[in-house]
């Protein structure tokens, strides 16, 4: 076999260090938002849910997925190899030993299982939850098991189609996939695969929309629901833009370096979004602490500033005329004293006594 570093075809190198930033940035916006989590449960009093320990087994997934990609690109020397090309027997004398790059292939075979547990532990984690907020919504829980159903058959599928990608299993790692023989196309079944679970994560996130609809919610409460969609939506954008750019049309594996990074982007949105619905509590709590009020009370103040100068501009200016001579001003008025406009009277009024007639008015 060769060094894996030169399996990498020339301009496909991946670039290594940028795939580990990208998964440590995630991973640590899981372990921050899966800390609050938690705090909030023990500090509010709320209990320690299944949800929660779910979502807690799948944050630790993600930081053993990230521990090995560590550990493959340490021994790949820090290039991402997509695997193109077939292995060669060390004779050449490049000092690198058959059992590293077996053990780099092994690596990523169990990438590819550890992921989609990952995958399956935060779906499963968010139904949980949805299952204790709508417990009493018997359709909806009708729903939840039939989407429940689904998500553990997409587990089972996947893991039992990797650990039989190549028959006999060796083959994963000493034939770099690409005897049509022995293994399948590794391209469209992580092309399935993505589709596939493109299409849970869209029941998913739309499965509590019909019952929101039956529950009456304040405007606060609405508008968390809408935000909570909202960012689900781009477990949506991930989720498609890993299958668009991780397919290759002249290979039998995906592209690497896309498959990774944005696979890692969408582990991470995942658990952060399953996170969003249990800060009600610490929202409330900035929204109602003294920073947050004084920086609303200086944007109420501009945008009245800003309104009472755009007012004033729109204003019409009024007409500046010469004023009448006084003294005509003082004829009329002694004119309209002498001869003072008669009161008009309503239709069923009668005239006053003074006047000596009762008749009604016409």
């Amino acid at each position: 076999m060769s060094d894996p570093a030169a399996l990498v075809p020339t301009g496909e190198t991946g670039d290594a260090n940028g795939i580990l930033v990208v998964s440590g940035l995630c991973a640590l916006l899981s372990i921050i938002f899966i800390i609050i989590r938690f705090y909030i449960r023990v500090a509010f009093r709320q209990g320690v849910k299944c949800d929660d320990w779910m979502l807690l087994l799948s944050t630790l997934l993600f930081l053993l997925l990230g521990s090995i990609l560590v550990w493959c690109y340490s021994i790949a020397d820090g290039l991402v190899t997509n695997l193109d090309r077939p292995m060669e027997n060390d004779s050449d004398g490049d000092g690198t030993g058959d059992s590293e790059v077996e053990l780099y292939l092994k690596l990523l075979l169990a990438l590819a299982i550890i992921y989609f547990t990952l995958a399956t532990t935060t779906k499963l984690g968010i139904l949980i939850m949805y299952n204790r907020i709508f417990e009493k919504d018997q359709i909806f829980r009708y729903q939840l098991w039939a989407v429940t159903g689904l998500v553990i058959a997409f587990w089972v599928a996947t893991t039992v189609a990797n650990l039989t990608s190549c028959v006999p299993l060796h083959y994963n790692w000493i034939n770099t996939l690409q005897d049509p023989r022995y293994c399948f196309n590794q391209n469209v079944f992580w092309a399935a695969a993505g589709s596939a679970e493109l299409a849970l994560d869209a029941l998913v996130l739309a499965l509590p929309i019909g019952a929101l609809s039956r529950v009456r919610l304040t405007f606060h409460q609405k508008l968390s629901a809408g935000g909570i969609f909202f960012l689900g939506g781009f477990i949506i954008i991930t989720g498609i833009v890993r299958v668009v750019v991780g397919y290759d049309p002249y290979g039998r594996v995906p592209k690497h370096y896309d498959i990774v990074v944005w696979t890692s982007l969408h582990s991470g949105v995942s658990l952060v979004c399953a996170t969003l619905p249990v800060m009600g509590p610490l929202m409330r709590i900035i929204r109602h602490s003294k920073p947050v009020k004084k920086l609303f009370q200086l944007a109420s103040r501009s945008n009245t500033s800003r309104t009472n100068t755009a007012n004033s501009r729109s204003r019409p200016r009024a007409r500046v005329t010469s004023s009448p001579d006084r003294s005509d001003l003082r004829e009329e008025t002694t004119a309209n004293e002498d001869y003072p406009e008669p009161r008009r009277l309503n239709q069923n009024s009668t005239l006053s006594p003074v006047d000596g007639e009762n008749d009604p008015v016409v």
